[in-house]
């Protein structure tokens, strides 16, 4: 073996290992949120109007056929790039953006008067509007609150929209079932 062949030998080991740093480098930057599905989440009616008594007080009323649907979930960037959430798709027919009016007052318990029916029950809730920017490797934890729901889906196939491309998700969970009129 002549010093030319130990020159190329040694010349293919650094292009091996540059090639090998490169790839590393190019998957991390790629992005890789990773959603977690935490444990208390929530169906439950959604509002519909105010209604004002005598005095001048204000409450919700909320539509009997149509609900809101409470997520807690977990998102994380695990990717060196920061990103921002443009949106939320849940079964490509709900969506929460940025224009999506949600409260943080989550409403689990309710009792009907006359043909109306309120809330005797709130539960305080964090919930994630879009636009969302999430720094590499930040964690975010809140409730994905999808109103006009028309049914209890069986399966949650959600959707997260970034400003890089769409990620979804296959979300396994238990709800809460708080549609129970006292």
């Amino acid at each position: 073996m002549n010093i030319t062949d130990i020159i190329a030998l040694i010349a293919l080991i650094v292009a091996f290992y540059g090639a090998v740093l490169s790839s590393f480098l190019y998957y991390k930057e790629l992005l890789h949120i990773k959603l977690i599905c935490l444990d208390k989440n929530y169906f439950s009616f959604s509002k519909k109007n105010q209604v004002c008594d005598k005095e001048g007080f204000c409450y919700w009323c909320y539509n009997e056929k149509l609900y809101s649907l409470a997520i807690h979930v977990q998102i994380r960037n695990n990717s060196k790039i920061n990103t921002t959430i443009n949106s939320f798709i849940l079964n490509n027919k709900y969506i929460i953006d940025s224009s999506s009016n949600i409260d943080s007052r989550f409403s689990t318990g309710f009792y009907k008067e006359n043909t109306y029916i309120f809330d005797n029950s709130i539960k305080n809730i964090k919930p994630l509007i879009p636009l969302i920017s999430l720094n590499s490797y930040e964690t975010i934890e809140g409730y994905l609150v999808f109103n006009n729901v028309t049914e209890l889906p069986s399966f949650l196939k959600l959707t997260v929209d970034t400003v890089q491309k769409n990620k979804n998700f296959k979300l396994k969970t238990t709800i809460i079932d708080c549609r129970k009129i006292s």
